[in-house]
């Protein structure tokens, strides 16, 4: 076989692997397009299926949202017996789940962001409704925080801050890093008000190391 025929059959090996691509492709988004059309249909008939209603609990609780069957699901108000919080947002099977702000009796915001189960879960803020002022932290113990911090934004599992996350504190300073069980646990960085910062390792909230 010449230049020119080795040439030849790589260019028709080359077109029909091209060909071989396109059908996949054609045929994937295809089958993408079936699924999203089912999705969009279960979601058109659960809308058909619910229904608001207004109930009143024996406890002083209020629900007024959205059901199927008779079971929370969808948009929906609940608002607790003790002392008027109440909860706005996503529900699934008689469960809080997808996006929702829990909100203080005073309707300051207590929480904003994912839930799953009744619980934060994932990507979350939480806010600190009664905030004392100091003017630093001991960022070398973080048990000793009190109600001197005004905000944690990150991650959840079980309304515990898990993974990556922020909080401020009253006095201007911030501590970035990762928790685990709802506390410190891993790298993070402390920022001083003056600029300054700290890069350390932290154990159940008590600084191990200075790293920086």
């Amino acid at each position: 076989m010449g230049i020119v025929d080795s040439c030849e059959v790589a260019q028709e090996n080359s077109q029909t692997y091209i060909q071989i691509q396109q059908n996949k492709s054609s045929k994937l988004q295809k089958e993408d397009k079936v699924i999203e059309n089912e999705i969009i249909n279960i979601q058109n008939q659960q809308q058909q299926n619910r229904k608001k209603i207004y109930e009143v609990y024996q406890d002083g609780s209020i629900y007024n949202g959205q059901v199927i069957n008779g079971i929370r699901d969808g948009q929906g108000i609940f608002t607790y017996n003790e002392g008027g919080s109440y909860f706005v947002g996503e529900w699934k099977n008689g469960n809080i789940h997808g996006y929702g702000i829990l909100y203080y009796p005073n309707k300051q915001i207590a929480y904003e962001g994912e839930w799953q189960k009744n619980k934060f879960n994932g990507n979350g803020i939480v806010y600190n409704e009664k905030i004392k002022v100091i003017e630093f932290i001991n960022y070398k113990n973080f048990d000793q925080i009190g109600d001197y911090w005004e905000k944690y934004e990150g991650k959840f599992q079980d309304d515990q801050k898990e993974g990556l996350g922020i909080i401020k504190f009253s006095s201007g300073e911030k501590f970035v890093g990762n928790f685990k069980k709802d506390s410190a646990n891993g790298t993070g960085v402390f920022y001083f008000k003056d600029g300054n910062i700290i890069i350390g390792n932290w154990v159940d909230n008590i600084l191990q190391q200075e790293l920086i």
